[in-house]
C-alpha cells in the first residue's frame, strides 16, 4: 500500500496523473488498484489487473471535489515471483501528454478524453466491445464535446477511429484541432444518415497541435453519434518508411518488442544468436508474454499509416521463433475500402501490423523489415463470384450490391419470382436487377451460393439468406423465401445467430449452411438432425461447432454430405460423411459430428503435409492450395475430379493421405494461386492467370454442360495419367487473364482481367 497525506477539499474536479509498470507472468501479475476517501469511505477509481506490457503506462484520474486521501494498493499471488509493480511521477493537475497515449478502446479508466461539452458522452456496448454515443434528447444540449488531454506534435501525425451517424439529415460528427497560436479549427467533418454502420476515418493531425477535440450535433431524438477504437498513430510518407533494421530504434514501430544488441540469453533453446541484419533487433518472450509492436500502448501492433497503395506491393521480414511453447507470429492487414482483417471498416490509408505470442522459456524474434511498392499497378477487383447446382451470383465490389442469374426455382435468385433469369436475350447486364435485401446503402461484403439457397453477408456483420428451407435458411420456418412477392427486401429477415455476433463469412452447402463469426466460432444449422426450419432453434440456442482448442477457423468449404474448414494456422479439419474426411475411417456409413465425442479435440486434422492456404469442396470432394503452391484433393474420384490420372478414391483407408497423397500434376513450374470445385469437376488459377480444369466432362446429357471443362467435348479429364500435367490444356480465353472462378454442378464461371464474367454451363451461356 501507497497513501498519500490528507489535503483540503477542493470547489471543482481535480486530475492525477501516474505512470505505472507491470510487467511479468500474467496468472501470477495480481492488481493495481487506486483508491479515494472521502466522507464515504474508501472507493475505488481506477484499477488494472495482470500484465500490461513492458512498456510504463500513462494514467490520467479524476478526483472529485470532496476526495482528501488517496492511496494505490497492489496485490500478488502467495507466491508469484515472475512479476513487478512500479509507479513513478505521481503530479496532480493536468499535464501534457505524448501523442501515442491518446490511443483508446473505451475501456474504463483507459482513456485521456474527456466530456466537456454540456452534454457527457455515455458508455455503451459491452464490457469487452464498449463504444461511446452521443444521443439527441430536447432536454439535453444538441452540441457534445469529447476533448484529448493537452500534447504537443513536433511532426505530423494520424488519427484514426471508427464512428457511426445515425438518424436526421443534421446529425454530425466534427473532429478540431488547435494550435498553441490558434482557436479550433476544422479537421473532419461528417454529416447525414448513414444508417447503423461502421465507418474509418483516417485523419492527419498537423504538427504543433496541442489539442483535439470531437464535436457531435444531434437535435433530433433519432439522432445518434457513436465512436470507438481511437488510434493516435506514426505517420509514414510512403510505404518505404515502414522499413526498419532496428539499428538505432524501432523507427515508427512501437510498444511492447524489447530492442536488443545482443545474442539471447539462451540461444540454444531460445532466442537467436545474432542479429539477422548487423547487430540489433526486436523480440519478444521468455516469461509467458504476448507482446507487440504497436503504436498504442502496448496493446495491438500497428505500423505507421501510410497512403493507399495503387500498385503490387510487398513486405519482407526476417524472423526467429525458438522455445518450448513458442505461440506464434501473424502479419495483419488492414484495407482502405473497409473490408479489413483488423475490427471494422474503411479509411483512405492501409495499415500493417505484426504482432507475436510466446510461452515460458521461448522467443519470437523480427529483424530487417523491409516494404516496398513495385511498378506493376495492383488489379481492381470488380466482383467475386459463387456458383452451385444451376444458379449463380456476383458481389459488384465498387456498388455493394449483389446480383444472381441461373435456375430460379424455390427464389434462390431472390427475385421474389421462380422464374429462370439468363436464358433469354435482353435478360443480362444492366437488365439484370439487383438482389432487394432490405439494407439501403448497405454493402453486400460476400455471397455464397448452395444448391437450392443463397446467402450474403452485409457489411454489418449480418447474414440474410433465401431459397429452399429445410432449416437452411436460418429463419426458423419451414417455407421458401424469395419465390413470391414481398418476401424480399424488408421483409427478408436476417438469420439469427445470436446477440452481438459479426459474421465474416458465410458458406452454403447442398443441405446446410454455416457462418464463420468473428472470434471464430461456427455455427452450423442443417442436418444429419435438422435446425434452423422450427422456432426456438436459432440465436443463442444455436450451438457452435467445436473444432478444438486453438483451432481458430479462417476459411468454410461446404459438400453434400461433409464440411471442411481451415484454421489459422494452416490446418484443416472435416467432419461428416466418413470416407469423404481425408481421415482414413473407410465406412461411408458413418457420420462425423453426429454422435458425442467426434468432434473437439477429438476429430483429428487432415495430414495434408505443408501448410494448406486455401480450401474448396465439390460434391464428395475436397482440394487445398498448399503454401508452395501444390494442390492437393481427396475424396471421391469416379471421374477423375481429383486429378491422379486415376479413378481411386483418396482418404478413405489408412495411409492415403499424408506423404502417401499425390500433389495434383498441372505442369511443370505451375503452381496453384486460387481454387474451387463444381459438383465433380475442380478448376484452379495457375500462377499465369491461367485456368485449368479437370473432372466429369458431361453427365450423359448432350448439350452444352460439356463446357464446364473448357476443352469443347465432353470426356472426363483426369482420370488418365496421360491427361494431367502439361498435357492438361489451359482453357482457351484469348489473350486474357483469369481473376476469378467459380464452378458448379454442371458449369464454370470466370471474371477476366476485361472484367468481363463467362459462364459454360447446361443451363446458360451469357456474358
Amino acid at each position: 500500500m501507497l497513501s498519500s497525506s490528507v489535503f483540503e477539499p477542493s470547489g471543482e474536479i481535480r486530475h492525477l496523473h501516474f505512470h505505472f509498470h507491470m510487467y511479468g507472468v500474467d496468472n501470477e501479475m495480481g492488481r493495481l488498484r487506486l483508491e479515494a476517501f472521502s466522507s464515504a469511505g474508501w472507493t475505488e477509481l481506477w484499477a488494472r489487473t495482470g500484465a500490461q506490457g513492458v512498456n510504463w503506462k500513462l494514467a490520467v484520474v479524476h478526483l472529485q471535489p470532496n476526495v482528501t486521501a488517496v492511496r494505490f494498493v497492489g496485490t500478488t499471488p502467495a507466491f508469484g515471483w515472475y512479476s513487478d509493480m512500479a509507479l513513478d511521477g505521481i503530479t496532480t493537475g493536468l499535464t501534457a501528454v505524448e501523442f501515442e497515449h491518446l490511443t483508446c478502446d473505451f475501456l474504463p479508466d483507459s482513456c485521456l478524453w474527456q466530456s466537456t461539452g454540456a452534454s457527457s458522452w455515455q458508455l455503451a456496448g459491452s464490457a469487452t466491445d464498449p463504444w461511446l454515443e452521443a444521443s439527441g434528447n430536447s432536454s439535453q444540449a444538441p452540441e457534445w464535446i469529447l476533448s484529448a488531454a493537452l500534447f504537443n506534435t513536433t511532426e505530423e501525425k494520424v488519427l484514426l477511429f471508427d464512428y457511426q451517424l445515425s438518424g436526421s439529415e443534421t446529425v454530425a460528427l466534427e473532429l478540431q484541432h488547435k494550435t498553441s497560436a490558434g482557436g479550433w479549427q476544422r479537421l473532419l467533418l461528417e454529416s447525414g444518415d448513414r444508417s447503423t454502420v461502421w465507418h474509418t476515418a483516417i485523419v492527419t493531425i498537423p504538427e504543433a497541435t496541442v489539442g483535439l477535440r470531437f464535436v457531435a450535433n444531434v437535435t433530433t431524438d433519432l439522432d445518434m453519434v457513436k465512436l470507438d477504437s481511437l488510434w493516435a498513430m506514426e505517420s509514414a510518407g510512403a510505404l518505404a518508411d515502414v522499413s526498419c533494421t532496428f539499428e538505432q530504434d524501432t523507427c515508427k514501430w512501437a510498444g511492447d518488442w524489447q530492442r536488443r544488441s545482443h545474442p539471447s540469453a539462451d540461444p540454444t533453446h531460445t532466442g537467436p544468436e545474432a542479429a539477422f541484419h548487423a547487430e540489433s533487433y526486436v523480440y519478444t518472450g521468455g516469461i509467458g508474454d504476448e507482446a507487440f509492436l504497436s503504436t498504442s500502448p502496448g496493446v495491438h501492433a500497428q505500423s505507421p499509416v501510410f497512403p493507399k497503395l495503387v500498385n503490387v506491393s510487398y513486405l519482407e521480414f526476417a524472423y526467429h521463433m525458438l522455445g518450448t511453447s513458442v505461440g506464434k507470429l501473424e502479419l495483419w492487414r488492414r484495407l482502405a475500402s473497409g473490408q479489413g482483417d483488423a475490427p471494422n471498416r474503411g479509411g483512405d490509408a492501409a495499415l500493417r501490423e505484426l504482432c507475436g505470442a510466446s510461452g515460458q522459456s521461448s522467443e519470437v524474434a523480427l529483424d530487417a523489415i523491409l516494404a516496398w511498392e513495385g511498378p506493376e499497378a495492383a488489379p481492381a477487383e470488380f466482383l467475386s463470384l459463387s456458383s452451385t447446382n444451376a444458379h449463380n451470383c456476383a458481389v459488384l465490389k465498387a456498388e455493394g450490391l449483389l446480383k444472381c442469374w441461373g435456375y430460379g426455382g424455390d427464389g434462390r435468385l431472390g427475385y421474389g419470382s421462380e422464374e429462370n433469369v439468363g436464358m433469354a436475350p435482353g435478360q443480362m447486364g444492366e437488365n439484370l436487377p439487383v438482389v432487394d435485401l432490405g439494407e439501403p446503402g448497405v454493402r453486400v461484403t460476400e455471397v455464397s451460393c448452395g444448391a437450392w439457397h443463397t446467402c450474403a453477408v452485409l457489411e454489418t456483420g449480418v447474414v440474410k439468406c433465401f431459397g429452399s428451407w429445410s432449416g437452411r435458411l436460418g429463419h426458423g420456418a419451414a417455407f421458401h423465401i424469395g419465390d413470391d412477392p414481398f418476401e424480399m427486401g424488408v421483409h427478408l429477415p436476417a438469420t439469427d445467430l445470436g446477440p452481438g455476433v459479426d459474421v465474416v463469412q458465410v458458406a452454403a452447402g447442398w443441405g446446410h449452411t454455416c457462418a464463420l463469426l468473428r472470434g471464430c466460432e461456427l455455427p452450423d444449422p442443417g442436418y444429419p438432425e435438422s435446425r434452423g426450419n422450427d422456432p426456438g432453434e436459432m440465436g443463442s440456442e444455436l450451438p457452435a461447432v467445436d473444432l478444438g482448442t486453438d483451432f481458430q477457423a479462417a476459411q468454410l468449404a461446404l459438400a453434400d454430405s461433409h464440411s471442411c474448414a481451415l484454421s489459422s494456422q494452416g490446418a484443416v479439419k472435416c467432419w461428416g460423411q466418413s470416407d469423404r474426411l481425408g481421415l482414413g475411417l473407410g465406412d461411408s456409413g458413418v457420420y462425423i459430428g453426429a454422435s458425442p465425442n467426434q468432434m473437439g479435440d477429438a476429430l483429428p486434422a487432415v495430414d495434408l503435409g505443408p501448410l494448406p492456404a486455401q480450401i474448396t469442396a465439390g460434391f464428395s470432394h475436397a482440394c487445398v492450395v498448399l503454401s508452395d503452391g501444390a494442390v492437393k484433393c481427396w475424396g471421391r474420384n469416379h471421374v477423375g475430379q481429383l486429378g491422379h490420372g486415376n479413378l481411386e478414391d483418396a482418404g478413405e483407408q489408412p495411409g492415403e493421405m499424408g506423404v502417401n497423397l499425390p500433389a495434383t500434376d498441372l505442369g511443370d513450374g505451375m503452381t496453384v494461386v486460387r481454387i474451387t470445385s463444381g459438383g465433380d469437376h475442380t478448376c484452379a488459377i495457375l500462377q499465369d492467370a491461367s485456368l485449368k480444369c479437370w473432372g466429369l466432362g458431361a453427365s450423359g446429357q448432350p448439350g452444352p454442360q460439356s463446357v464446364r471443362l473448357g476443352q469443347g467435348n465432353t470426356q472426363n479429364l483426369g482420370d488418365e495419367p496421360s491427361e494431367m500435367g502439361s498435357n492438361l490444356r489451359a482453357v482457351d480465353f484469348g489473350n486474357l487473364e483469369v481473376r476469378d472462378v467459380s464452378a458448379g454442378t454442371h458449369h464454370t464461371c470466370v471474371l477476366l482481367d476485361d472484367d468481363s464474367t463467362r459462364c459454360g454451363c447446361a443451363l446458360q451461356q451469357s456474358s
